[in-house]
């Protein structure tokens, strides 16, 4: 069989959509993932390499991790085009390799029967590509007025777009084009077609997330449920102070029989809420030895793996740590990052806060934290 890997292309900056759309959950599952498991599930596809954004590559590397999306061998950081994306990814990819599909992340629609028809063509030319009719009378307008271009020979083109990897090494530069195959014709190498699928979107903008849903359910609502949740644990001389996974510099630490990282489980009761389980000290009883000083992270992506199960996606987190020492402002970038490491979300969905209760109260004596957590499912 030949060798065909695929690259992801999921690097863009989501300007238009308005965030990271590529772990934006659509269906209860974040668009990358389905897009990913597509080619995941393609008996034709031998290897995957996602190249992501600084800003969502660690959390994609999560999801990757709780779909069990084995076939990816790696989460690259993406360029700052398309095409330099494309060729820090085709670094990763075995010599053995006789073929390449390139996909956008955006499009979590596509299906296995495309892929296999655009791999079968790309194997007879050396470069395939799907498109599908342009519906609209276009309009090109300049300087020099308006025109109508014959719409019966315009097509769209989508993607995944599959290439000889030998040639496409050799022509590959970083132009600034809208498409890999635009490579091909540039360089007159010959380049076919096939039927493409019109449900096959790419999510640009809010409005394809509700479209891209509706072709998934027929409808277009999805369900929203926020919980609530709130932790406190005591000051004391020899413990830790870990807070969002970060151990802290401090002269005392929070008593308890885990971590005690009063902010993770704050996040965590609150996730618990919103999906309608037990709370923490149910699920992780402080009774039970095998909780003793465990990883509050741990807990929570546990947790985070419950509601999935349930079939709902954390569209976002936010938790307030109260405390009146240390400071800890400088912390709150790595606390983040934990945070959203643990709900397999980018750091875009979530966000902490740390205040002072101005010496009036608990704070003295102890440190404590609120959260509130936004989940959705269809």
């Amino acid at each position: 069989m030949t060798k065909t890997f695929a690259i992801i292309a999921a690097a863009g900056s989501g300007t238009r959509f308005g965030g990271d759309k590529m772990t934006t959950p659509l269906c209860g599952t974040p668009v990358v993932v389905r897009t990913i498991t597509a080619f995941q599930q393609s008996p034709l596809i031998s290897g995957i390499i996602v190249a992501a954004s600084e800003n969502n590559r660690a959390a994609i590397e999560t999801l990757c991790k709780i779909y069990s999306l084995d076939k990816v061998a790696c989460v690259i950081q993406g360029g700052e085009t398309r095409a330099e994306t494309v060729q820090l990814a085709l670094s990763h990819i075995p010599s053995e390799t006789k073929l390449v599909a390139v996909q956008d992340g955006a499009r979590p629609l596509v299906t296995a029967e495309l892929i296999a028809r655009v791999i079968a063509a790309a194997k007879e030319i050396g470069a395939a590509l799907p498109v599908v009719p342009v519906r609209d009378t276009i309009k090109e307008i300049s300087s020099n007025g308006i025109q109508t271009p014959n719409r019966d020979c315009l097509f769209a083109a989508q993607t995944p777009q599959v290439f000889d990897l030998a040639k496409y090494r050799e022509i590959i530069t970083n132009d600034a084009v809208s498409d890999d195959s635009t490579l091909f014709e540039q360089a007159r190498l010959p380049v076919t077609t096939i039927d493409g699928d019109p449900r096959n979107i790419k999510i640009t903008t809010a409005d394809d997330l509700l479209t891209a849903t509706a072709f998934l359910t027929g409808k277009t609502d999805s369900k929203l449920r926020i919980g609530h949740g709130y932790d406190a644990h005591r000051l004391v001389e020899g413990r830790r102070l870990v807070l969002c996974g970060v151990d802290v510099p401090f002269e005392r630490g929070l008593l308890g029989h885990s971590d005690a990282d009063a902010a993770f489980h704050a996040v965590t009761d609150a996730l618990l809420g919103a999906a309608g389980l037990p709370d923490i000290g149910n699920i992780f009883p402080d009774h039970d030895p095998k909780w003793k000083d465990a990883n509050s992270g741990d807990l929570l992506a546990f947790a985070a793996k419950m509601s999935r199960e349930r079939g709902f996606t954390v569209m976002s987190a936010d938790v307030t740590i109260i405390a009146e020492r240390p400071k800890l402002s400088p912390f709150i970038p790595q606390m983040r990052g934990n945070l959203a490491a643990a709900l397999g979300v980018s750091a875009d969905c979530v966000n902490v806060k740390a205040t002072t209760e101005e010496g009036l109260g608990f704070a003295e004596r102890g440190i404590s934290a609120h959260s509130v957590v936004l989940l959705t499912t269809q």
